[in-house]
């Protein structure tokens, strides 16, 4: 009986680690919406002394077919204001749309 538990437990602790171990390596190669997210910044020519914070929110299917990650927005919080800079991507990180929202302004970009 004991010998059923411990393979039992050696099995969970193995499955475990290589769903973690999977995870983080999925995180260090997928990191596309950041990088674009930072190359969006320079285009914009925003300093990153200018960058109060960086939240990525990922739209992700709710079905089965199709890819999980259906596409993401990045919302930055600059110092110089006290809205949002928004930028829309979708699931290869190809940017569909830039925004500000609150009192934030940037030329050539619209407001909201």
């Amino acid at each position: 009986m004991q010998t059923r538990v411990k393979k039992a437990l050696a099995a969970a602790v193995f499955f475990s680690a290589m769903t973690a171990a999977g995870a983080a390596s999925a995180n260090i190669t997928d990191n596309r919406f950041e990088k674009k997210t930072q190359e969006e910044l320079e285009r914009l020519q925003i300093a990153d002394s200018d960058v109060k914070s960086i939240q990525i929110s990922l739209f992700r299917r709710k079905e089965d077919r199709g890819p999980e990650i259906s596409g993401a927005e990045s919302w930055v919080r600059l110092h110089s204001c006290s809205g949002y800079l928004v930028i829309f991507m979708n699931r290869s990180a190809f940017v569909r749309d830039v925004y500000t929202r609150g009192d934030c302004s940037i030329p050539g970009l619209a407001n909201y």
